[in-house]
């Protein structure tokens, strides 16, 4: 995906979540990732540590993971409505 396709995409993503902006969108993505992954005990979030160490990012629970992180972004900005 090339440049303007990725920023298009984001933005796009961010609007289906409810976030007016990407930055927003994005300053809240990473420590979702974190505080989720360690609520359900966990040390760290596998997707980031995968992410520093260069590693594949092909896999299912790679998938799993954002998924939870974009279901809690959305229900997040839903609450945030009421």
């Amino acid at each position: 995906m090339d440049s303007t396709a990725f920023a298009r995409h984001q933005a796009e993503t961010a609007a289906d979540l409810g976030y007016a902006t990407v930055d927003a969108m994005n300053a809240e993505h990473d420590p979702l990732h974190e505080t989720l992954c360690r609520a359900l005990g966990l040390p760290c979030s596998p997707t980031l540590a995968a992410v520093r160490a260069g590693d594949d990012l092909d896999r299912d629970w790679v998938r799993c993971e954002e998924s939870m992180v974009l279901a809690a972004q959305r229900f997040l900005n839903e609450w945030r409505k009421q």
